[in-house]
């Protein structure tokens, strides 16, 4: 007998997970597979930008996510050097998480929530709110129909298969996706070499001279020569090194020169080679199957877009299968989805791949390790120029809140000019397609959590023709609230005495009447 369902999600990371549960929240029950037990033994992804954050927050989840493993009071500071105890280059200091103030763009800020945290935070959340996960259950083909795609299934312990029947597939398994590879999708791009993860356990706070940091980020005569980060604010570190010789390596050997020569204890606790690629996929659907997160993009970790660009794809595309399953929403809205994101992830890419060339410093660095007034000199002047060029990776708010989906079909343009598109820095705007502003109600919330549960009317001012607009969604089955706010400053913020907001938070239309309710209905359900 075949199992029915109407979405099968296929990998049970960030962004699988993601899609799972925002899916949850609507109300509309998924399943997620993995071939893995859900255990996170190396984690790749860890820190969680301002607009994950606030997905977060919708969900549920933000209080965990700040109170998951990662020491709050451990300073945030970026050091370049020869080695931990070695010669400093420059330091560029950033306070910690529980000092870091919130800013006016957002009720949330930034976080560090390592993987082996953060998933089952999802996962967890996700079961609770009606997703079934199965663990150690692999995807052996699949094929398409015009009703939907029958997949067939494989327990990894008992070798037992089974089919299930599925409206849609969603391919969240990965940059070396079997599932785009089947579809026939190509991606665009290029390998830029291949790195190898170190993770161990040490106490490096003793060991250089130095203040305290999350990252190292070590600089030899030779050139870069790899990161450490901190994985909790205490003892356990990430080390990442280019890696292009061929044979094994003793992963001891490199973390002994990234440390340098300080007496401490070292566990190497696993290691994990991966390819560093530029690749966007050149197309985010096939028929009832899409792609989301590394699947569908790989880009270079500086700057931490990866997870967080993945994660905005589950966002998008969770709230138009939850439309489609629920039969409001219209027959191109699933298409929208490739409209809306592929863009977003080629900016992404394009900003870590800037803050990538920023890590090579461009100047001689052979006399970096000399403890001569001439070592002296090379240090301040590089460091001083990796410092600035490298400010763009840490300060990134405008690549997590800047994006915006203008040329959407599903956004109605208010012949507005676009807003500069600055990697470090966000202008708040509700202009369609972007992200609707936040800002503080009288009753403590924020704008954004009115946001979320179907499309949200807000009405800086009464008119009698608004009520249509209601009667009208209420007639197509779009879920549809009306706030009235009356803050003259968050008024002046939205510059419209009407802004319609969609499920995921971004405007879709702005005016000042709405003549005709049943077009911008239309349009913005993607019928």
């Amino acid at each position: 007998m075949i199992e029915q369902e109407n979405i099968l999600i296929v990998g049970g990371g960030p962004v699988g997970l993601s899609v799972a549960l925002d899916l949850a929240w609507r109300g509309t029950k998924s399943l997620l597979i993995d071939r893995f037990d859900g255990t996170v033994d190396h984690p790749r992804a860890g820190g969680m930008s301002v607009r994950t954050m606030e997905h977060c927050r919708r969900w549920g989840v933000a209080d965990e996510v700040r109170e998951s493993g990662f020491n709050a009071d451990f300073p945030l500071n970026q050091r370049f050097c020869t080695s931990v105890d070695g010669f400093e280059l420059a330091t560029a200091r950033y306070p910690s998480l529980a000092e870091a103030p919130l800013s006016d763009k957002s009720p949330e800020k930034m976080w560090r929530c390592r993987q082996m945290w953060f998933d089952p935070i999802l996962s967890n959340a996700a079961q609770r709110s009606g997703a079934e996960l199965r663990y150690c259950t692999e995807l052996v083909n699949f094929e398409q129909s015009d009703e939907g795609v029958i997949c067939t299934l494989r327990e990894v312990e008992s070798d037992k298969t089974y089919q299930v029947s599925t409206r849609y597939l969603v391919a969240c398994d990965g940059g070396r996706s079997t599932i785009r590879e089947k579809l026939g999708i190509e991606m665009d791009g290029e390998f830029l070499g291949r790195s190898l993860s170190i993770l161990f356990k040490a106490d490096l706070r003793s060991a250089g001279g130095g203040e305290l940091a999350e990252r190292f980020i070590i600089m030899t005569p030779d050139g870069p020569f790899g990161t450490i980060t901190s994985m909790n604010g205490h003892d356990l570190w990430r080390l990442i090194v280019r890696e292009d010789q061929e044979g094994d390596v003793d992963p001891m050997v490199h973390v002994r020169k990234a440390i340098g020569q300080a007496d401490c204890e070292v566990e190497v606790l696993s290691i994990m080679p991966w390819r560093r690629s530029q690749m966007l996929a050149k197309s985010y659907r096939h028929g009832n199957v899409f792609l989301a997160g590394d699947s569908a993009h790989l880009m270079v970790p500086t700057g931490g877009f990866g997870a967080n660009t993945g994660i905005g794809d589950g966002v998008d595309l969770a709230w138009k299968l939850d439309a489609t399953i629920k039969g409001w929403g219209g027959t191109n809205l699933l298409d929208s989805y490739e409209v809306e994101r592929r863009p977003i992830a080629a900016r992404n890419m394009a900003a870590a791949l800037v803050n990538y060339k920023s890590w090579n410093p461009g100047q001689e660095l052979a006399f970096v390790c000399e403890g001569s007034s001439r070592g002296e000199t090379a240090r301040r002047m590089i460091g001083h120029e990796l410092v600035k060029a490298t400010r763009a990776e840490w300060e990134s708010t405008g690549v997590a809140l800047g994006y915006d989906y203008s040329g959407s079909p599903l956004c109605i343009e208010d012949g507005t000019p676009p807003l500069p598109d600055d990697p470090a820095d966000y202008v708040a705007s509700a202009r369609p397609g972007r992200r609707a502003p936040h800002a503080w109600l009288e009753d403590g919330r924020s704008s954004l959590d009115l946001f979320g549960d179907g499309y949200v009317l807000l009405r800086f001012k009464e008119s009698e023709q608004d009520e249509l607009v209601l009667q009208e969604a209420a007639k197509k089955g779009v879920p549809l609230k009306m706030h009235d706010i009356r803050d003259p400053r968050m008024s002046a913020l939205y510059e419209s005495r009407l802004v319609l907001v969609r499920p995921d938070g971004h405007v879709a239309w702005r005016g000042e009447e709405v003549k005709h309710p049943a077009y911008v209905l239309d349009v913005v359900t993607g019928a």
